[in-house]
């Protein structure tokens, strides 16, 4: 597939965070009023559109806080300094217009602290903004473009607007989940409206490998699933099956000597019903934890998965007699997969070590799928008609194009020797 970005190319995008941004900031005098003269309304107006961009940063899901998924991080005292030239300014702001309220949990730093918006300010926002209204940009010299330096590559999304408007009117609270959900709804529309598309701009995950993902502000694979899946309603998901396991154990010599992945990727829902029936668990409890296996998680005490599954559920199904069978085979693979990829476990071990990392073996196992997961969809890529009308996600691609699985299939197998199902979703 060929890259839709030139080195050192620049490319300057209005999203609908800035959008919604300046939807604020034109309302500034009923939603921000400020009763500061002289000086005090000099501070005002210089600092007032960074205040605006700050809310729609933290509305539109840009500045969740690290420990409270709950709550908002305002970036810390370096950008408060950057973006508000004092401390003094953004606190003198901040209690006049009483929009952010600091939560006093989690000690590190003040800036660090988590951060609430004002709902009785988000109900007054959302009154503001309704669908039927064009939001047309203002043309003030605070006006801010988000840049993009060196996409991997783009593509373009032609939202379902009927489905986002639908998916709006089913927020009917007035808590402040379903005001921000409103809230960026409406600015997503306001975007397609200046736009005509929804641009998607492709980076890799991480520093030596990784999938393809979204950057910045429109990227919609960062989407909460329910925005997303109504944006995307028109686009059929194209997916790779069980796409780790069937990748790796496509590249070992000898398949038979591990039985359990073998079977797992021949028929993953079966498998993950077994362990969930034996283990007493969810089939999605043993989905996530699979997921974890194949980024080399340890599955210890102190990794995420015991938080999103539960550590009755996580021993549970890290007892079960076929997933130790399998934990069993991966370490055996990876053992192979070091030995026979020697080139490349070396790589990425220099890689690590240059950052200061002292484990080598999930960054090695991670790098040899993901770097196949881009060309598989590189190549389903290319067999679309539009190849700018697509998402890649990870371990597929969203197209409205009708393709034939078991001919993708195939084509991944002659082209890149890969056995590996796609399916749609």
């Amino acid at each position: 597939m060929e890259k839709k970005a030139t080195p050192n190319k620049t490319i300057l995008e209005i999203t609908h965070v800035n959008i919604l941004a300046d939807a604020i900031y034109q309302r500034r005098e009923l939603l921000l009023p400020t009763e500061s003269k002289g000086r005090g309304k000099g501070y005002y107006n210089q600092n007032i559109f960074e205040y605006c961009l700050l809310i729609a940063e933290c509305i539109t899901g840009d500045r969740k806080h690290g420990n409270n998924g709950n709550a908002y991080d305002v970036g810390g005292q370096s950008e408060i300094l950057k973006r508000f030239n004092n401390q003094v300014a953004f606190n003198n702001l901040n209690i006049e217009m009483g929009v952010f309220t600091k939560l006093t949990s989690y000690s590190v730093g003040n800036y660090n602290k988590p951060y609430l918006l004002n709902q009785f300010w988000l109900r007054r926002l959302d009154e503001e903004l309704t669908l039927n209204q064009t939001h047309k940009l203002s043309e003030s010299n605070k006006w801010h473009e988000f840049v993009y330096s060196n996409p991997v590559t783009t593509s373009s999304i032609d939202p379902d607007i009927a489905a986002l408007t639908k998916l709006y009117y089913t927020y009917t609270d007035d808590t402040p989940q379903h005001i921000e959900k409103r809230n960026i709804i409406w600015a997503l529309i306001n975007c397609y409206k200046h736009h005509g598309t929804i641009i998607q701009y492709y980076d890799l995950s991480s520093g030596i490998s990784g999938r393809y993902w979204t950057k910045g502000a429109l990227g919609l694979q960062q989407q909460d699933r329910s925005i997303r899946n109504a944006t995307l309603n028109q686009y059929t998901e194209y997916d790779m099956k069980a796409a780790a396991y069937a990748i790796l154990l496509s590249l070992v010599r000898d398949k038979n000597k591990y039985p359990t992945i073998s079977s797992y990727v021949a028929n993953t829902e079966q498998a993950r019903l077994r362990i969930a029936l034996n283990s007493s668990t969810s089939t999605e409890q043993v989905k996530l934890v699979f997921l974890h296996q194949s980024f080399g998680s340890s599955l210890g005490h102190r990794n995420a998965i015991h938080g999103e599954v539960g550590t009755r559920a996580l021993n549970a199904i890290k007892s079960e007699e076929e997933f130790e069978l399998f934990r069993v085979e991966f370490k055996e693979m990876t053992k192979e997969l070091k030995r026979t990829k020697a080139s490349t476990y070396q790589q990425v071990r220099t890689y690590r070590q240059s950052i200061n990392k002292k484990t080598y073996s999930a960054s090695f196992m991670a790098k040899l799928y993901q770097d196949i997961e881009c060309k598989i969809a590189c190549l389903i890529r290319d067999q679309l008609a539009d190849k700018e009308d697509c998402l890649l996600l990870h371990d597929g691609v969203f197209t409205k194009e009708t393709l034939d699985c078991n001919k993708l299939s195939l084509l991944i197998k002659q082209q890149l020797n890969i056995d590996i199902k796609i399916g749609k979703k």
